[in-house]
C-alpha cells in the first residue's frame, strides 16, 4: 500500500468523509459519536450492495468489513483494499493478526477504545468524529507538543533524571531510544505492582512514569513530572 486513500461513506442519514494514510488508522471516541455506525453501514453494503443498503460508498478500493471465526481465511484472500474491523472482534488483540497485518498490502481502519499494543500504529493516525450528519474523522493527538525524535532539543520540555516505564517490552525499548539520545537514564519497574519500589528505590530524583492505566498515589517526596494513564503506541513513526 503507498499513498492516501479518500473514502466517503454515504446513507440519507449519515455522511463520513475521512482519508486514510497509513496502513493502519484507529478511530476512537465516546459512545455516541457514530463510530459503530459508520461500521454497521459499511457491513451493510458488502451484504446487500448499494440498492438494498441504502449506503453508496467512493472510493478507489475496495472496502469491507473484517468480522467472524473465519477471519483468517477472508483477510488471507483481501488484497489491496481497506478493511474495517470492530474491536467486538477479538481476534484483533492476537499475534496471530499483528503478523498479518505487517505484511499486508492492504489499509486497516480499527474502530474502538482499547490500546492495541501489539501493532504498530502511529499516535498521528489517532482518530475521533465530529459532526452530526457530516461527519469527518479529527485527530485525537493533533494539540500535543510532540518531544519525540525532533532535532531541536530546546522544544524537550522538561528534562528528568529517569523515565520508568512499566515493563521492559515495547515501551521501555521505545523510551530507551529517547532517553540516549538526551541523555537520561530509563530503567524498568518489572511491572504495574513494582512501579512504587521503583520510585522509593529513587526518591528525590526527577521521574517521568510512562504506565497503562494504573493509580499511583505521589507524595511530596517524589517529584515525578508526568504520569501517562493510557499510553501511546510504541511504535510512532
Amino acid at each position: 500500500m503507498t499513498g492516501a486513500v479518500r473514502v466517503r461513506v454515504k446513507n440519507s442519514r449519515n455522511t463520513y468523509e475521512f482519508v486514510l494514510k497509513r496502513n493502519i488508522t484507529i478511530l476512537r471516541g465516546d459512545s455516541g459519536i457514530g463510530k459503530t455506525t459508520l461500521y454497521d453501514m459499511i457491513r451493510e453494503y458488502n451484504r446487500f450492495g448499494r440498492s438494498e443498503s441504502g449506503v453508496a460508498i467512493s472510493c478507489d478500493k475496495s472496502i469491507v468489513v473484517l468480522e467472524g471465526n473465519d477471519w483468517e481465511n477472508d483477510l488471507d484472500a483481501t488484497h489491496n483494499s481497506i478493511v474495517v474491523i470492530d474491536e467486538g472482534s477479538r481476534f484483533i488483540s492476537s499475534r496471530e493478526f499483528a503478523e498479518r497485518v505487517r505484511g499486508s498490502d492492504n489499509y486497516y481502519l480499527i474502530i474502538g477504545r482499547n490500546y492495541l499494543k501489539q501493532l504498530p500504529y502511529s499516535v498521528d493516525e489517532i482518530y475521533t468524529v465530529k459532526g452530526k450528519k457530516n461527519k469527518k474523522f479529527v485527530l485525537i493527538y493533533s494539540d500535543i507538543d510532540k518531544m519525540y525524535d525532533h532535532q531541536n532539543r530546546s522544544r524537550f520540555p522538561f528534562k528528568p533524571d529517569i523515565i520508568l516505564t512499566e515493563d521492559s517490552k515495547s515501551g521501555y525499548q521505545f523510551f530507551s531510544e529517547v532517553c540516549n539520545s538526551f541523555g537520561i537514564e530509563c530503567i524498568a519497574a518489572g511491572g504495574k505492582s513494582n512501579l512504587i519500589d521503583a520510585l522509593h528505590a529513587n526518591k528525590g530524583k526527577k521521574i517521568l512514569v510512562v504506565a497503562d492505566c494504573v493509580i499511583i498515589r505521589i507524595s511530596d517526596q517524589y517529584s515525578v513530572l508526568l504520569y501517562i494513564c493510557k499510553p501511546v503506541p510504541s511504535v510512532l513513526h
